[in-house]
């Protein structure tokens, strides 16, 4: 046995805190007290919290919490452990009410608690610790011991102490489980450390002798343990930290933590060793040398930035690198990205902290000392190397001190001297002793002194010192000779600087001089001789869209390329110096605010600014934007007039309304992480909807989140989509893209901070839902995540009602055939009856014309026969009443013959004209048949002979 005493190094300086931030109560946590904190394979950050277990997606949370009439809600609300096992099942550990394991699909809770009848039932109420090893068993240690779930996940096997088995596990409760390469399991319980093999042919622990390394532990109790990527195993204790090499044979301690109770250790994936401890947190590095030291982040009541609690009780880290520290007060949010970003701010008590609030000035000198202007707290000194701040205040009363605290302006010079403007307190000098301040102020030296209200600085490449000012132009001072000359506005001299309000001043390779002013911007050569200097003035022109954006300008800068760019209060111009004018860049180029107050210049040529919303980074070979807010970790979002500078290493200072932001364009990247991409909740005419076991009319069989497929009725045409991309740097700049196939043309792209999706009067069909997201620095998971919808038609509109409709449609126009063929047969029947009678009819006149005319023309023959037979008997008088009766039938036998003939000839026209001439062949032979019974006969007295 080996026992290592030797020296760590003691604390480093603290971690920076800008990183640094909170979820509370006020975002949605259900209590303000979290015990573990997990992210799940689908990629939602849970926690264990003291009312409930809490689901956040980054948009809201959602809250599980005991509900007494339902025996599948969870079974306590104090929750402490939380495990997601390789199967992808939520197991919950509670205080006082066991083990639950949460289906996310089904949305339910089963419980596992202690049953005093059922020795195979969970042994302890307190569930502390989970593991699950490598063959898959899931071991639980409680307040009564270890315990083992069985593969029928319904019953578990229990180690607990037995005072007559020497080899059983001891007293207390078992506050970690841990499974080590070798598959020794490590069980740290309340009152010792012990090493066991799990037998399971026997379903017995095998004790495992400790390595003798161990007793330089001492008396300290075991409070957890963590093997790290190289095989070592770390040792939280009351007492402090160890450290058990890969061998298992030599011990190290940790002086630096010694007497401080160690109860979680975490690993970050970059091998850094997190140690929570109830006096904030431990942080464990290793140098590119191979150097180890130790920082602490403590909770600072005074500070929004650090930790929200000292009582440290889980770690988690998220798959895009985030930190995430459950504490008794709280949840602390480390994102390390935000350290591309290095800001400074007034921070009392602290160190380095800026004097102010209110920043209008920034310089870094050749030392790396960065010098900070502000408002109304004169002017900060802060040493990065060391971590440390001095501040200067004004004494009015000491020639040697401030004047003001109003500084506006600073410029480092080439002998390590500064230069400070202030506004109402003149000029100073703050030599390289950095004790001495020198004085130049008007109300003292007269008017050769430069305007006592100074708000911009130039030290040009012969060390003379050029002074914007308020109201007074131009000054040009000479510091070798202190000569002194000035540049006013003339309204009658065109060539005259364009305005008295001085905002920025820069001098490009030629040795020009650039003066931005709030009437324009104004370039005056400085080779010239002080008799022929004149200003050229640029200045917008509504009518030529070539000219400056705005007359208000803020800031100058020539590049690299030797483009020249101009900032102003409505966007970005670059000068085109062949004389092609201005190109414009705004809102509509990307700019996400348009007043640009300074500008710098990055590694690669592109252009940074810092804005009235942030700062964003301008590639002129693509013309496209990109911007940075508080999210990225910069101090604020208000940045002020020609606040900036730069050092000889390429760092850029921006400065304003809160502090100042440091940062080396080279390392600012995007996170390449893209978030996961799910479905959180369904809604129906905007009401979120449960699962069909709790409402019947729900489409939902299975959580939204694991549904594939939905089907819709068609009542329910309203339908919406809660959306989250599962990235938590900065989840209100996550966007979202949705498609409904089927019925969208092309995708829809969301704005920063709308994450639903809704549809309404959609129509019966099959769509597929497929939604993407893209993390706040717009790198997309372009294959997202989809789910087929099917809006069934109304009962009207199926296939089997049009079905119904088509039968109905066959049936009818079957029956109309069928009334059509048999009102046709009735025809056909009518039209043959009719021919029968027709013919019946043909024949019985035909029968009745020869019948009645042979009679007929007998009778008048007759008549007419007698009429002359009795003439000439009598000597051709006749009785009159004989004359009158024989008249009278010759004329009834005409007009019978008459009416015959109308029949005849009326039934001939009812035929064809063969059948009319056939019959009128046939009367004429009936005509013809009469003549000889026609034959006149003689009256023989008392008859008629021939």
């Amino acid at each position: 046995m080996v026992l290592l005493l030797l020296p760590s190094r003691g604390l480093a300086e603290p971690p920076r805190f800008d990183s640094v931030e909170r979820l509370t109560v006020e975002d949605g946590l259900s209590h303000s007290t979290a015990w573990d904190v997990l992210q799940d394979r689908r990629g939602f950050l849970w926690f264990a919290t003291a009312n409930g277990l809490d689901r956040w997606d980054g948009n809201q949370f959602k809250v599980y919490q005991h509900e007494p009439d339902d025996p599948e809600s969870i079974s306590s609300n104090v929750l402490l452990r939380l495990f997601e096992d390789s199967r992808g099942d939520l197991w919950i550990g509670t205080r006082g009410r066991g083990l639950n394991r949460f289906d996310v699909a089904e949305e339910r809770f089963e419980r596992y608690e202690q049953t005093p009848d059922d020795p195979h039932s969970l042994l302890g109420q307190e569930v502390w610790s989970l593991m699950e090893d490598r063959s898959g068993r899931l071991w639980v240690g409680t307040d009564a011991g270890l315990n083992l779930l069985g593969p029928d996940h319904a019953t578990f096997a229990r180690f607990a102490h037995d005072a007559a088995d020497p080899d059983s596990l001891a007293e207390g409760t078992v506050r970690k489980i841990l499974e080590d390469r070798q598959g020794t399991l490590w069980i740290v319980t309340s009152e010792t450390l012990e090493l066991a093999r799990y037998d399971p042919q026997r379903e017995r622990l095998i004790p495992v002798p400790r390595p003798k390394a161990l007793e330089g532990l001492g008396a300290a109790s075991s409070l957890t343990a963590h093997e790290d990527q190289q095989g070592r195993l770390w040792i939280g204790t009351t007492e402090g930290l160890a450290r058990l090499d890969q061998d298992r044979e030599q011990l190290r301690r940790f002086d630096a933590l010694v007497g401080k109770r160690v109860d979680e250790i975490f690993e970050t994936r970059t091998g850094e060793i997190w140690l929570g401890t109830e006096e904030g947190v431990f942080v464990i590095s290793v140098s590119a040398d191979g150097e180890e030291t130790i920082r602490q982040f403590r909770h600072r009541p005074e500070d929004p930035h650090s930790l929200s609690s000292d009582e440290i009780l889980g770690f988690c880290e998220d798959r895009s690198g985030i930190l995430w520290i459950a504490s008794r007060k709280d949840i602390t949010k480390l994102n390390r990205r935000r350290e591309q970003f290095t800001a400074f701010r007034n921070r009392p008590g602290m160190s380095p902290s800026v004097g102010g609030q209110l920043v209008m000035a920034v310089a870094a000198d050749a030392r790396g000392v960065v010098w900070v202007g502000t408002q109304d707290a004169g002017l900060t000194a802060i040493d990065r190397e060391r971590g440390t701040s001095v501040v200067y205040r004004a004494e009015p009363e000491r020639s040697d001190r401030l004047a003001s605290d109003k500084v506006n302006a600073v410029v480092a010079g080439p002998e390590d001297e500064l230069w400070i403007g202030t506004n109402g307190g003149g000029l100073h000098r703050l030599e390289a002793d950095r004790r001495t301040f020198t004085r130049w102020r008007r109300n003292a030296m007269g008017s050769n002194a430069p305007s006592d209200f100074i708000y911009c600085l130039l030290l040009d490449r012969r060390g003379h010192l050029w002074i914007g000012t308020y109201d007074e132009g131009i000054e040009h001072l000479d510091p070798a000779t202190r000569r002194l000359e000035r540049f006013r506005h003339d309204p009658t001299d065109p060539t005259s600087l364009s305005s008295d309000d001085v905002y920025f001043l820069y001098e490009d390779r030629r040795g020009d001089l650039w003066v931005a002013t709030f009437g324009g911007l104004n370039r005056l050569p400085l080779g010239q001789s002080p008799e022929a200097r004149a200003f050229t003035r640029f200045v917008r022109d509504p009518n030529d869209p070539t000219s400056l954006s705005s007359n208000n300008v803020t800031a100058v800068l020539e590049d690299g390329a030797g483009d020249f760019w101009v900032g102003t209060v409505d966007g970005l111009n670059r000068l085109d110096r062949g004389g092609g004018g201005f190109r414009r860049y705004g809102r509509k180029d990307g700019l996400a605010d348009p007043r640009v107050v300074a500008l710098a210049e990055g590694d690669d040529g592109e252009v940074w600014m810092s804005t009235g919303r942030g700062i964003s980074r301008f590639d002129p070979r693509t013309e496209t934007f990109r911007s940075y807010d508080t999210a990225n970790g910069i101090h604020g979002s208000v940045f002020r007039i020609g606040v900036v500078s730069q050092s000889a290493r390429g760092e850029i200072f921006f400065g304003g309304d809160g502090g100042v932001t440091a940062f080396f364009p080279k390392m600012i990247t995007d996170d390449p992480v893209p978030p996961a991409v799910v479905v959180t909740e369904l809604r129906l005419f905007n009401e979120p909807v449960s699962l069909r076991r709790r409402d019947p009319s729900s489409p939902l069989l299975r959580s939204i989140v694991d549904s594939p497929d939905l089907v819709l009725s068609h009542r329910q045409y309203v339908i919406g989509f809660e959306l989250a991309a599962l990235h938590f740097a900065s989840p209100r700049k996550n966007r979202y893209a949705y498609r409904l196939e089927g019925f969208d043309d092309g995708w829809i792209e969301t704005t920063p901070g709308m994450h639903f999706a809704q549809y309404t009067n959609l129509p019966a069909g099959d769509y597929i839902f497929r939604v993407k997201a893209s993390n706040s620095d717009g790198v997309w998971n372009e294959a997202g995540t989809a789910i087929k919808v099917s809006v069934e038609p109304a009962p009207w509109r199926t296939w089997w009602a049009y079905s119904l409709y088509a039968l109905a449609l066959t049936g009818s126009v079957l029956a109309l055939v069928g009334s059509y063929r048999r009102e046709l047969r009735r025809e056909r029947l009518v039209s043959q009856r009719l021919r029968e009678v027709d013919k019946l009819k043909d024949e019985f006149l035909a029968n009745t014309s020869h019948e009645l005319r042979t009679p007929l023309y007998g009778i008048i023959g007759l008549a007419e026969a007698m009429h002359e037979a009795v003439a000439d008997h009598k000597g051709g008088e006749l009785p009159p009443l004989l004359r009158e009766q024989l008249a009278t039938i010759v004329a009834s036998g005409r007009r019978l013959e008459r009416l015959v003939g109308d029949v005849l000839d009326v039934a001939s026209l009812e035929k064809p004209p063969l059948a009319g001439a056939q019959t009128a062949r046939a009367r004429e032979r009936g005509a013809h048949g009469l003549r000889p019974a026609a034959t006149p006969g003689r009256w023989q007295g008392s008859r008629f002979g021939r």
